[in-house]
């Protein structure tokens, strides 16, 4: 293991909206939600399996924690989703059947990068780059890479229309609830966007 600033950089949004959420959650559903307690479980694989990829100075270690990782990261949106519903006044849509629903992208997901040396649909290349000081992975998107993108956003652009109707149509102390949530989930696709967009070789 080698320390590496940019997992510094890597966790701070992630603690910011981990924080921020249970300040928020804690008044209005408890903490003994499941829902809320999964998306943080979901938001802690992310960014320890991001902080071990940085931090590890081989391509095959690299490569296992990213599988390690993509256990949360197509996840995490179908969990910030539910924790909105509930927080809005939806919990009536949240059933066995439509939670089933939303997973099983995230599943397939999951299986595209445990499966993807054998066809890199997912990830077209996977290699590392060593002419810094600190070993980065190099990560090549595939088109199935662009599908598991557009499904994430997707949902999360529905938690922010969701946000902002609840913002609307409650009263002040619930306005500014809804505020820091909205400020969560911005503050998170951005930094994700960053990535996404090859500002940084992340996943």
């Amino acid at each position: 293991m080698v320390f590496n600033p940019i997992a510094i950089a890597s966790i701070i949004p992630a603690l910011i909206a981990v924080v921020l959420g249970i300040l928020t959650s804690v008044e209005r559903f408890g903490m003994r939600s499941r829902i809320f307690s999964l998306f943080v479980l979901t938001i802690f694989v992310w960014t320890a399996a991001e902080t071990a990829i940085l931090t590890s100075q081989t391509l095959s270690a690299m490569n296992a924690w990213l599988t390690v990782q993509f256990l949360a990261i197509p996840t995490v949106p179908v969990m910030w989703l539910l924790v909105v519903m509930q927080y809005t006044g939806r919990s009536n849509f949240i059933t066995r059947r439509n939670v089933i629903l939303l997973l099983v992208m995230p599943l397939i997901t999951f299986l595209l990068v445990c499966t993807n040396s054998w066809h890199h649909l997912f990830y077209s290349s996977i290699g590392i780059d060593t002419s810094g000081p600190f070993p980065l992975q190099v990560l090549s998107h595939g088109p199935l890479y662009w599908v598991h993108t557009a499904y994430s956003y997707s949902l999360v652009a529905v938690s922010i229309v969701l946000l902002w109707q609840g913002f609307l149509n409650r009263h002040s102390l619930y306005r500014s609830q809804a505020v820091i949530l909205l400020l969560i989930v911005l503050v998170v696709i951005a930094t994700n966007a960053v990535y996404v967009f090859g500002a940084f070789p992340l996943a």
